[in-house]
C-alpha cells in the first residue's frame, strides 16, 4: 500500500510542471467562453474540465516513457501490481479534484449569469453522470497505454474522447426522427422515476468495469518486457 501511495504521488508530481498558471488560464478562459455564450453553462464547464483532465492524466505514461521509468521501477524490483495500482489512484484522485473545481466553476458562472433555469442538484448530478463517463473512458484507455506504451497506443487510446461529442449528438438528432417529444420524454422519464434501482446499476456496472480495466492493466504491464 505505501508503494501504491508513493507511486501516485510520484504521477502527480510528474505533471506539475504542466499545470502552469497560463495554461490554467486558456482552459478557464475557453470554458467561461463557452459557458456564456451557450444555454449549457450547467454542463459545459464540467464536460471541458473532464475531456482536459482525461488528456492531463496520461501525462505521467509520457513522461515515464521519455524517462525510461518503466526500466527504472524494474530495476528497482517494485512491483508491477503496485504501479498499476498507483496509476489508478492518481487518475481517480484527478478526476475528482478536476470534478470539484468544475461544478465550482459551474455554479459560479450561473450565479454571475443569473441563469433562472439553473438548478444545482440537475447540475450536480449531471456533474456525476459526467464524472462516470468519462472515467470509463480513462478505463478503455489505461490498459492500452499499459499494454503498447504512450506513442503506439494514444492515437486508439484517444479516439472516445472524440467519440463522445458524435455519438451524443448523433443520438439526439436520431431520437428526434425516431421518436415523437412524447416518447423522448417518457424515455427520459423512466430512469429519473426508478432511481433506486438504476443508480445501484449503475454504480455495479461502473465499478465492475473498473475492475476489470484493473485487472487487464495489471495483466499486460506483467507481460511486458523492460
Amino acid at each position: 500500500m505505501n508503494d501504491t501511495l508513493a507511486l501516485a504521488r510520484l504521477d502527480l508530481a510528474t505533471i506539475r510542471s504542466y499545470l502552469t498558471l497560463k495554461a490554467a488560464a486558456i482552459m478557464l478562459a475557453m470554458v467561461l467562453i463557452l459557458s456564456f455564450t451557450t444555454d449549457t453553462a450547467g454542463t459545459m464547464p464540467m464536460a471541458m474540465m473532464m475531456a482536459l483532465t482525461a488528456v492531463f492524466a496520461s501525462y505521467p505514461f509520457v513522461v515515464g516513457e521519455k524517462s525510461n521509468m518503466d526500466v527504472l521501477y524494474a530495476t528497482l524490483r517494485l512491483k508491477r501490481r503496485s504501479i498499476v495500482a498507483g496509476r489508478y489512484l492518481f487518475v481517480l484522485a484527478f478526476d475528482l479534484m478536476a470534478w470539484a473545481v468544475a461544478l465550482l466553476i459551474s455554479l459560479l458562472v450561473n450565479v454571475v449569469a443569473h441563469r433562472a433555469t439553473f438548478d444545482p442538484m440537475t447540475s450536480l448530478a449531471t456533474g456525476l453522470v459526467l464524472l462516470i463517463i468519462f472515467s470509463l473512458i480513462q478505463a478503455i484507455q489505461l490498459p492500452l497505454f499499459f499494454k503498447l506504451g504512450y506513442t503506439k497506443a494514444k492515437l486508439l487510446a484517444y479516439a472516445p474522447l472524440f467519440a463522445i461529442p458524435v455519438i451524443v449528438f448523433g443520438g439526439m438528432a436520431l431520437t428526434r426522427v425516431l421518436l415523437t417529444p412524447e416518447q423522448a420524454t417518457a424515455l427520459v422519464a423512466w430512469p429519473m422515476a426508478h432511481l433506486p434501482v438504476v443508480i445501484p446499476v449503475a454504480l455495479v456496472t461502473w465499478a465492475g468495469l473498473i475492475v476489470l480495466s484493473y485487472r487487464l492493466s495489471t495483466a499486460f504491464y506483467a507481460r511486458r518486457d523492460f
